[in-house]
């Protein structure tokens, strides 16, 4: 007798069929429960509870696939092997390869090893519908479709080559159901008994025809389905009537619980076709499950075409919006903890339902171990995140890309190799720094170079460094080459010993030994441990598969090496097992919370809950139909799936007694919109006002215990409010007291500070040392040169040309170059003999900083060598220069240093503290005259610095006035009694011209010559600027006479006096520093303005974190005349 029970959500039915179990187990009935799998503990549980210990035994309570197996226990019929996941991926791409050669629609496809995860899906679905190959050359024989035809002939042969694999040696689970439908065939298995089936909306092919099966036996069969009558929803066109009709009065059904009425239909004709005696349905129309008039309401009209508004007060329903799934979860997590306290919910009594929770696990496990909230989340471990996996993927992925740097390191940092952090570390700088890559892993050319990069020394340190990058690369290399050479050529066998003895070479295998056996582990230890222990167990069965399946079957190692990933990916690792209170969380389409007082559903957005539906597999639609019409029912249809959607949905919004929470989020992380599912607006519709929004709750609503205190306090720590003052109050009671003191110190000093005085000493010395350069980046910001010049954090760098790299090597070139021929004698030197000792000078630069330079790039190579064009324009340049100028080069790379030709600038602080600016200057030029000797700087710069006196004010240009004002106050012997007659930069980078086909040669070089012209500032002296070029025509430097003999008003020139006052205010500038940094004050204060942006460019701004509101030192132009004036002004507060 076929029972069926009707009713929707909250109305009783597993009530009903628990109390009907009672019964049927009193009477003496063999009693059988069935459910679906993940439901099957809970209603043990409550078979349990309900049936009491002695009656409960009389109960059996199983999902279809755990019926098999104990009918198999008792009966047999399934011995063997049972299939795991790896082996079917294996049988599939063997059979794959059988049959591509009788392939044509899916030739191509059978060579992508991403095809074997989508032959299996499809090989699944066929079996979930009953369908088998012969079915399917049936209708390929049959149809009219010549794509359908060839399509389902196909795929006709490859399910049978797999099917004949697996049988071969394995039983397929898959398959079990339609096994156990012919094991019981004609043995009363399920006579007499009364049999429950409850929480089901639709089955597979096996599934109906083993209910088919019991009905045919058994005494009674309760079929539960969540409905309240077998009429079928309107079409669409009858909607909108019905719509019209009686808008407001009744609500009208969606569909949502068509699939459900069309599944209870089909089994009543079937019974009454059978002989079976069909009861009037059981109706249930009451709702127990509600405790409140809201969610009744809520319940009747949600699925529903159209909605009406509830009348009374709403107090159970709310709709929440937030900024984006973070802050969903954080909401979240600080709400439950609410109702755990406020309302005295126990957490097992809170449901927390996704449609698909994987996108916001980070965050749930972020911000529930912050609130404290003890959870179960039914998931997956990802094997990639285990590091026993890990390091067989990226060794293997490392064999496939050619020893490529990125799986190298991978395999090197992961903890099974056993290989320091900072070992690891150096070989990674050095590999970024060298560009190591492929063969020079392998043939030791790349590991010969210098640690620290392109330098002419080696120091013993280096040559330490060196040794043991090669020692640590070499750990990597060795078993990694001998797992290459076991993999040649290799069969499935020689493929799973060839990674179990990688994994004994590594000491991989070792070491989780040795951490299997200690004692007293932590308790994110003992979760290492237990998913080591899981991934080894599933890893052994793996490797064994690949052994036993494939034996001596020769595979390309590309093949196995895929096989092996889709095959391990497959692997369930296991999940965190449950405890007694804990709120449950799961997908809207697995989870059946129990009996939840509360529940919150998260991301209600477009698309994503209900989610966008396509088409899936490798049949369309149409082909869908075209096979349904022919029997051969596969998985529902686009339009099908909607109605299951639509259930999803209602059985989630449904499953509270008491609350209801509705979330959705406006935009994802990364700042894209996503606008609220339609269900939102139902339920704005049925609840007017009810959605709240998460901007409008204050900071107190997320304050659940004293890290979310702190947490918040630190947010808000530059408030000056009530809630702050006595939030801090209560946080100073706390263990987080001392932190807090450490964030004010910092918001008391205004920014970052060193507050012991004693660290700025050490840091920066009672005698300080500065370079030119560091002082420019102290102005430019002050924190950065705390990072680097404090700290000295410094960034990688690539050994290649770069414009930091080219303008090292052009200093070497023209140093020597000038060095050797002097000033005027360039001029004598054809072209072919300039560019032949350029080429030559290139050689040396980079013999003596490179010992393999077959290790560099080709690149390298290339940009190197095109360096001799742009350096044998610069020594032409330069060879016209000096041949119309006076002054001539009298010293390169000239050491300003105490003890040398040229001491430093040194100052002396009101505390005796002494400064010092060291440095290197590249070339002193010197002119004597009329008895007096000029003396100039010149720097040649690959950027493109401009000299600007806005820059000297703001001390962000020093460097070059710095040596000039050294060596006119310390110059000894040559350089004694000198003159300042200036600094110049020579721009020594390459330029485009753009010209168009009638510019002469002339023209064009007159352009070139235009872009080398040096700039910077000259001594206000017709004799010293006429030595520097005789013409005084701005050609070669920044500086042109009229007509009258007079210097035009754009020349940049300053008085003897004026530079001076220069001086004065670079001293001034420099004690300013000396005393801030001694003082601790190191403020990330960006210095912004006149084209200066450093935070743009900044390797340290991770650091600092500055932002686009903080405070910065703003920049203004200052015209010559203001410049002066603000140094007069700064020179008269010096002296009062």
């Amino acid at each position: 007798m076929l029972i069926p029970i009707l009713g929707r959500a909250g109305s009783g039915k597993t009530t009903l069929i628990l109390k009907k179990m009672e019964q049927a187990a009193r009477q003496g009935s063999r009693v059988l429960l069935i459910v679906p799998e993940q439901f099957s503990f809970e209603m043990e549980k409550a078979v349990f509870e309900r049936l009491g210990g002695e009656l409960a035994m009389q109960a059996e309570v199983y999902s279809f696939t755990r019926l098999c197996h104990h009918v198999f226990l008792q009966l047999g019929g399934m011995a063997g092997e049972y299939v795991s996941d790896a082996a079917r991926q294996i049988l599939m791409s063997l059979a794959l390869g059988q049959v591509k050669d009788r392939l044509d629609l899916y030739s191509r496809q059978a060579k992508n090893m991403s095809f074997v995860g989508t032959m299996l899906r499809q090989v699944e679905e066929f079996k979930n519908a009953g369908v088998t190959p012969e079915q399917l050359r049936d209708f390929s024989s049959a149809t009219a479709l010549p794509q359908l035809a060839q399509k389902t002939a196909e795929l006709s042969d490859i399910y049978e080559y797999y099917q004949a694999l697996l049988s071969n040696r394995f039983r397929d689970e898959k398959d079990c159901i339609m096994k156990c439908c012919s094991l019981l065939e004609g043995k009363g298995y399920f006579r007499d008994s009364v049999i429950f089936i409850d929480s089901f909306m639709t089955f597979m092919a096996g599934e109906k025809k083993l209910i088919q099966l019991m009905l045919s036996e058994c005494k009674e069969l309760y079929l539960s389905m969540p409905a309240d009558n077998l009429s079928l929803s309107a079409t669409s066109g009858q909607k909108e009537a019905q719509e019209t009709e009686l808008f407001g009065e009744q609500p009208i059904d969606d569909g949502t619980f068509d699939t459900a009425k069309e599944t209870l239909m089909r089994f009543i004709q079937q019974a009454k076709q059978m002989g079976q005696t069909v009861q009037t349905p059981i109706l249930l129309k009451e709702s127990y499950r509600f405790s409140n008039a809201e969610l009744r309401f809520l319940e009747r009209w949600l699925p529903s075409v159209h909605q009406c508004g509830y009348d009374g007060e709403n107090k159970a329903v709310s709709v929440l919006k937030t900024q984006n799934p973070y802050e969903e979860i954080r909401w979240l997590a600080a709400q439950i903890v609410r109702l755990t306290r406020e309302k005295g919910i126990a957490y097992r009594q809170i449901a927390v339902i996704a449609r698909q929770i994987d996108p916001y696990l980070t965050a749930i496990e972020d911000l529930f171990l912050k609130y404290q909230i003890p959870f179960f989340l039914d998931r997956r471990e990802d094997v990639q995140s285990i590091p026993l996996f890990s390091l067989l993927f990226s060794a293997l992925d490392a064999l496939k890309n050619n020893f490529d740097t990125q799986d190298m390191l991978a395999l090197g940092k992961n903890p099974l190799m056993g290989l320091e952090e900072t070992k690891t570390a150096m070989l990674e700088n050095y590999c970024f720094l060298w560009g190591i890559d492929h063969k020079l892993w392998l043939n030791g050319e790349g590991f010969e170079n210098n640690p620290r990069g392109l330098t002419d020394t080696f120091t013993d340190r280096d040559h330490e460094e060196l040794q043991e990058i090669r020692q640590t690369a070499e750990q990597i290399v060795q078993p990694l080459t001998e797992l290459k050479e076991r993999l040649d050529h290799p069969t499935g066998e020689g493929f799973a010993r060839a990674l179990y003895q990688f994994l004994i070479d590594t000491g991989a295998k070792q070491r989780l030994e040795e951490q299997a056996n200690k004692i007293g582990l932590s308790e994110e230890e003992q979760r290492t441990l237990s998913l080591n222990r899981g991934a080894w167990e599933i890893l052994m069965d793996l490797l064994d598969v690949f052994s036993h399946v494939l034996q001596e079957i020769n595979l390309p190692f590309e093949q196995l090496r895929e096989l092996f990933r889709m095959a391990a990916l497959a692997s369930d690792i296991g999940s965190i097992p449950n405890t007694l209170d804990q709120v449950s969380i799961g997908s809207a389409d697995r989870m059946r919370p129990n009996q939840p007082r509360v529940t919150i559903v998260i991301g209600a957005n477009q698309g994503e809950f209900p989610p966008q539906l396509s088409e899936n597999g490798l049949f369309s639609e149409a082909e869908r139909d075209r096979l349904s019409e022919s029997g051969i029912q596969l998985n529902p249809s686009v339009m099908k799936l909607s109605d299951y959607e639509k259930y999803y949905l209602y059985s989630a919004l449904t499953s509270a007694s008491e609350q209801l929470i509705v979330s959705f989020h406006e935009a994802k992380l990364t700042g894209e919109a996503t606008p609220p599912s339609s269900v939102i607006s139902a339920l704005e519709k049925m609840f007017p006002n009810c959605e709240i929004s998460a901007e409008t709750l204050g900071d107190e609503f997320y304050i659940a215990n004293n890290r979310t205190a702190f947490e918040i306090l630190c947010r808000n720590i530059r408030k000056d409010t009530p809630f702050t003052a006595s939030l801090m109050e209560y946080v100073k009671t706390t263990e987080y007291a001392q932190r807090l003191e450490k964030v004010l110190s910092v918001v008391r000093s205004g920014g970052f500070r060193i507050q012991d005085r004693e660290i700025s000493r050490l840091l920066f010395g009672s005698r300080m040392k500065l370079s030119p350069s560091r002082v420019e980046r102290y102005f430019t910001c002050p924190f950065s040169y705390f990072c680097s010049g404090g700290l000295n954090l410094q960034p990688r760098r690539k050994v290649e040309i770069s414009p930091m790299q080219s303008g090292t090597v052009i200093h070497f070139v023209l140093e020597k170059m000038v060095s050797k021929h002097g000033g005027k004698g360039l001029s004598a030197l054809s072209h072919q003999e300039i560019q032949q000792e350029i080429e030559q000078l290139l050689k040396e630069f980079l013999s003596d900083r490179v010992s393999r330079s077959e290790a560099l790039s080709k690149r390298f190579h290339y940009l190197f060598e095109r360096l001799s064009i742009t350096l044998t324009r610069l020594v032409h340049q330069l060879a016209q220069e000096f041949q119309q100028s006076e002054f001539e080069p009298v010293r390169f790379e000239l050491p300003i240093r105490q003890g040398g030709e040229v001491a430093p600038l040194e100052l002396c602080l009101e505390n005796q503290t002494k400064v010092s600016i060291e440095g290197i200057v590249d070339r002193v030029d010197l002119m004597e005259k009329d008895g007096r000797k000029y003396v100039r700087v010149v720097d040649y710069k690959s950027g493109s610095k401009l000299f600007k006196l806005d820059d000297v004010y703001y001390g962000l240009n020093l460097q070059m006035l710095i040596y000039l004002f050294s060596i006119w106050k310390n110059g000894k012997g040559q350089l004694k009694d000198c003159l300042p007659a200036g600094v110049l930069y020579l721009p020594a980078k390459d330029h485009i011209i753009t010209a168009s086909r009638e510019t002469t040669d002339e023209q064009i070089e007159k352009e070139h010559r235009k872009k080398y012209k040096m700039n910077g500032l000259i001594l206000e002296d017709p004799v010293c600027v006429a030595g520097m070029e005789r013409e005084v025509s701005g050609v070669f430097i920044p500086v042109k006479t009229k007509s009258d003999g007079s210097f035009d008003a754009r020349s940049s020139l300053a008085s003897l006096e004026q530079m001076g006052c220069i001086q004065k205010h670079i001293e001034f500038v420099l004690s300013e520093m000396a005393q801030h940094l001694q003082q601790g004050k190191i403020e990330a204060v960006p210095s912004n303005g006149l084209g200066y942006e450093p935070c743009k460019y900044c390797d340290y701004k991770s650091i600092c974190q500055h932002q686009q509101q903080d405070p910065e030192k703003k920049l203004k132009e200052i015209g010559k005349e203001e410049f002066f004036a603000q140094l007069r002004e700064e020179q008269q507060n010096a002296d009062q």
